[in-house]
């Protein structure tokens, strides 16, 4: 079996490799309050957040093959609760690799980032009531062009 796929209008040079690629939503979940009353008794999701990205924006990936990764979305909080904790932050990651072996790894490795966000963010003193989710339907697949039904 033979596949071609047309993806760029630069038809100056081909691509013979397959890039593997996935993106996915990470929802971290917690209480929510009042940021001078409830300072320092809850943990933040958008601090437990933040730790996994900055831990994620810290990798080391080869140029070759040829394997990246991008936080493309973080979300929380609301305007109008500017003055409140949080009680969710979600990040939206993508990642791509022409090694199964590198997009593995690097799968992994993003996972494990996540995790220990939120494990560092619990960790504090009096931090109760959070939670990371990480199941396999909170995968998400973005495509500029297309927007399918019950997609994000």
């Amino acid at each position: 079996d033979v596949s071609l796929s047309l993806d760029n209008n630069d038809m100056s040079s081909v691509v013979y490799q397959a890039t593997v690629s996935q993106s996915w939503e990470f929802t971290f979940h917690g209480q929510g309050g009042h940021a001078y009353g409830a300072f320092g008794t809850l943990a933040q999701p958008i601090h437990a957040a933040a730790r996994a990205v900055a831990k994620i924006a810290d990798f080391q990936v080869p140029e070759t093959p040829k394997t990246t990764f991008c936080v493309s979305n973080f979300h929380a909080g609301t305007d109008a609760g500017v003055h409140a904790i949080a009680p969710e932050a979600a990040i939206k990651i993508n990642f791509r690799s022409n090694s199964k072996e590198e997009f593995e790894k690097l799968r992994a490795e993003i996972f494990e980032a996540v995790k220990q966000g939120a494990a560092e963010e619990m960790k504090l003193p009096s931090r109760s009531g959070f939670s990371a989710t990480f199941p396999e339907e909170r995968r998400i697949r973005i495509c500029p062009w297309l927007k399918l039904p019950g997609s994000v």
